[in-house]
């Protein structure tokens, strides 16, 4: 009886093979930026919550993990990850990015609670000690002066590099930290500091941001034109509308 069960066992394991030949993962790198992409535990982010509603559906398995920014640009080029998240087209326009948008991102300056200064394009930022992110890009204006290597600027990295540039601000160490709206917002608040900072001011006008992919990947045209067209369906369906609203955050068309 058992030499007869052989046959079987052997189909069955060359079709676990051929499934598992056919699986995909594909792994995204992206420091913490909640709530576009958190620490991929407890809070995912809803880039990545898009990233899963549209690639599980085609039975794609999506990793996540979180990597300074500069690492995971430099990863997504070398081919060690299939993309980033939360990129625009000029952090690293060699990237593959996909024709719709995962978001948009307005750059607020943000100063202590009590402070007089306010944003008033890059002449205002002249003797003031800024809080930026090592090879983020914010606005044509903004990066163009940040070119310029000015004095005061403090470049923070790591894995959470907004909450130590926050941190600095509360505590003196800077008079200004840049970044995108949602973000100021959300990591102030769950840092507990929310009325201990204040919006300064805008700059730029709202950039698209996009989960973008390796030019090393030989499918990343393929992947970016299907999170086009999922991100699409997941709008056209309702889907989006619930995957924002976790996060207090509306559909940004």
């Amino acid at each position: 009886m058992k030499a007869r069960l052989l046959p079987a066992i052997a189909v069955c394991a060359s079709i676990l093979a051929a499934a598992a030949a056919h699986a995909q993962t594909i792994s995204l790198e992206a420091d913490y930026w909640m709530p576009f992409n958190g620490d991929g535990k407890a809070e995912t982010g809803y880039m990545i919550d898009i990233a899963k509603a549209v690639f599980e559906a085609k039975g794609i398995t999506v990793a996540y993990t979180v990597t300074p920014w500069a690492r995971a640009v430099a990863d997504a080029r070398a081919g060690k990850c299939t993309a980033v998240v939360g990129a625009g087209t000029d952090d690293a326009p060699d990237l593959v990015f996909p024709k719709e948008e995962q978001g948009l991102g307005v750059q607020t300056f943000y100063v202590k609670t009590g402070s007089s200064w306010k944003y008033r394009g890059v002449d205002s930022l002249q003797g003031i000690r800024l809080g930026v992110i090592k090879d983020y890009t914010y606005f044509p204006e903004l990066d163009e002066y940040l070119k310029t290597s000015p004095k005061g600027v403090k470049v923070a990295f790591g894995d959470d590099p907004l909450s130590d540039n926050l941190r600095l601000l509360v505590d003196g160490g800077l008079d200004v930290v840049v970044d995108a709206t949602a973000v100021l917002a959300y990591t102030a608040d769950k840092m507990g500091i929310k009325n201990k900072v204040a919006a300064a001011g805008n700059g730029g006008k709202p950039l698209a941001m996009y989960i973008a992919f390796s030019p090393a990947e030989p499918k990343a045209k393929t992947y970016a034109d299907i999170l086009s067209a999922g991100t699409q369906a997941l709008r056209k369906s309702g889907q989006l509308k619930k995957i924002l609203a976790k996060y207090g955050l509306q559909d940004w068309k």
